[in-house]
């Protein structure tokens, strides 16, 4: 099943495949909270308001991989969280 992002009011947001989006557009792991918000600042495809709920809704610490990311911003796959 595909990974989808829950709880975003974008549906655009919610309908991207976040793992995908992670790891092309970031790939140094580990990353800290103020980098991928860095990361996500600059990125042409998201709204302000998509950029402003990342940032709301992503804890502020060190992640390792980008599924660590999904897993914090509420991913559901596969019928798992």
């Amino acid at each position: 099943p595909e990974e989808k992002l829950s709880g975003f009011k974008n549906p655009h947001f919610c309908s991207i495949k976040p793992t995908d989006h992670l790891k092309t557009h970031h790939t140094k792991w580990p990353a800290t909270y103020e980098e991928l918000v860095a990361e996500c600042t600059g990125l042409s495809d998201f709204s302000a308001e998509d950029k402003k709920e990342f940032m709301e809704k992503l804890p502020n610490k060190t992640y390792n991989n980008p599924e660590e990311v999904i897993i914090a911003l509420g991913t559901m796959g596969g019928g798992q969280m």
